[in-house]
Order: structure tokens, then C-alpha cells, then sequence
């Protein structure tokens, strides 16, 4: 058997494997009465599981179509129909009844890029944040397909933070009157001075964004630090494909808060 098909069984193996340690944490969900799983560890294994259809047999397949129509909440029942699929995709693959696309790098990192949302509620009022916000949307992707994952974490921590600053430039009173925001040495009027640190904290304090996204943007502003080389030394920094995927679930959700806290 060729490495390239080997890689790709290994691919879904593994995907089966964290899908079954995430079924393993399955609870009741009073509303429904249904069986759920974490939802943030949900969405951080549907990702991967997307991505793994997408570059795997192509973003017009009829798997991703499937994919994207079938598998929607974090519930077991979703989890469990989603194992069926890899389970079928393995299957089919090793029989060679479907088989992966044969990639043009150039032609597919260009076809592969997500573009940037429309978050203009939220950075509409800074002048060439957009574009600056945009620019760096698409070269983390680059990097990352790159296989440039350092610079990836970095550049997505940075929108990140972007998207903050723009959204304390709208209710800056309100972002000063969090109890929290009381114990910084700068004002709101200093808001260039603070830091992600700072901006987290605040903005779920205002319930801007959810406090467990908050808890994972500060896993993502940790990461991002390691710009810093005495920081990525002590930390030990060893970013792959994973630590990408996951980043850009937490952007993601944070950027879905925010546009929800000024609706």
C-alpha cells in the first residue's frame, strides 16, 4: 500500500479515535432530554473532520455535502452518525471506491481560503481595520497551509485582538465601568495600552464574549506570546496542524459573540 493512502487511513483512525473519546463524554441535556457532548469540543473535532473531507476529497464532493447537511449540533446522535461516515469513508477508500484529489499546491491553497466574515458591525468605525484585519485572515491561512504554524498562531491572536480593540472603541464607558477594568493601570482612554490579557477579561466580564470561549481565547493569547522568544523557551512552544484548527474554532466563536453583543 502507497504512504499517501496509508496517511490518509491514519488520518480517519485518528479522527474515529478522538470522536469516541468525545462520545465518552456524553451527558443528559434537560431541555432536549437527548444525550449532548462538550460543545466546544464538539465544534474543535467537526472542524477537523470538515477540513479532513475538504482536502481530502474536494469541497464539491458529495461527502462534504453530506457532511455540512448532516452534522450540525453536539449531540451524541450527530457524533455517532459522523463516526458512521469516517467509518464508511475508510471502507470505501481502501476498496478504492473513492479516491482523494490530486492537488495542485498553488491552485489549492488559493481554492482552500475562507474568506474573511462580515463583522463590519463590530470594526465598521476604525478606518482600514478591515482590510488590515482581512490581510491577515488570509496569510494565516497561508501559513498554516504552509505548514508555517508559528506565524499562523500569531496572526490569528492578533485578529483576535483587533476585533476587541474595535469592539471596547464602540461602548468605551461601558468597557470602563467593569469592576475588573478598575484595577488597570491604564484607562480606557489608553485602550492602545492594554493588552489581550486585559480585553479577555473585560469583555466577558461584560458578558461580550461567553466566559469558556473567554477561557480558550486566553489558551489562544498565551500561544500567540511565544512572538516573544524568551516566552516560546520557557513554554516549550511546538505548534502543528491541531493547535491551528483549534485557534481558529476559538476566533470563530469569539467573533460570533461579539457580533451577537451588538445586535
Amino acid at each position: 500500500m502507497r504512504n499517501g493512502n496509508r496517511s490518509i487511513e491514519d488520518q480517519i483512525d485518528a479522527l474515529i479515535s478522538e470522536g469516541k473519546s468525545l462520545a465518552a463524554t456524553q451527558v443528559s441535556d434537560f431541555l432536549t432530554k437527548g444525550r449532548v457532548v462538550d460543545v466546544h469540543l464538539f465544534r474543535i473535532w467537526r472542524g477537523k473532520v470538515e477540513t479532513f473531507f475538504d482536502r481530502t476529497f474536494g469541497k464539491g464532493s458529495t461527502w462534504v455535502s453530506k457532511f455540512q447537511s448532516e452534522i450540525n449540533g453536539p449531540s451524541l446522535d450527530d457524533v455517532n452518525h459522523c463516526l458512521s461516515m469516517l467509518e464508511v469513508a475508510k471502507s470505501d477508500f481502501i476498496d478504492g471506491n473513492i479516491l482523494p484529489i490530486r492537488k495542485d499546491r498553488k491552485s489549492d491553497e488559493s481554492a482552500s481560503v475562507i474568506p474573511f466574515p462580515d463583522v463590519s458591525a463590530v470594526i465598521q468605525h476604525i478606518q482600514g481595520l478591515e482590510s488590515c484585519l482581512k490581510r491577515r485572515w488570509v496569510e494565516a491561512q497561508r501559513c498554516q497551509s504552509a505548514g508555517c504554524y508559528f506565524a499562523a498562531i500569531v496572526l490569528i491572536g492578533s485578529i483576535l485582538e483587533g476585533l476587541l480593540f474595535a469592539r471596547f472603541k464602540l461602548d468605551p464607558n461601558k468597557a470602563a465601568s467593569a469592576k475588573i477594568a478598575q484595577g488597570y493601570k491604564f484607562g480606557i482612554t489608553q485602550l492602545e495600552r492594554w493588552g489581550l490579557d486585559q480585553m479577555l477579561k473585560v469583555a466577558v466580564e461584560l458578558g461580550w464574549i461567553k466566559k469558556d470561549r473567554g477561557q480558550f481565547g486566553d489558551a489562544l493569547r498565551r500561544s500567540r506570546n511565544v512572538v516573544h522568544p524568551i516566552v516560546e523557551l520557557k513554554g516549550k512552544a511546538n505548534f502543528d496542524e491541531s493547535t491551528c484548527r483549534v485557534s481558529w474554532e476559538v476566533l470563530k466563536g469569539a467573533i460570533e459573540d461579539l457580533l451577537v453583543s451588538v445586535s
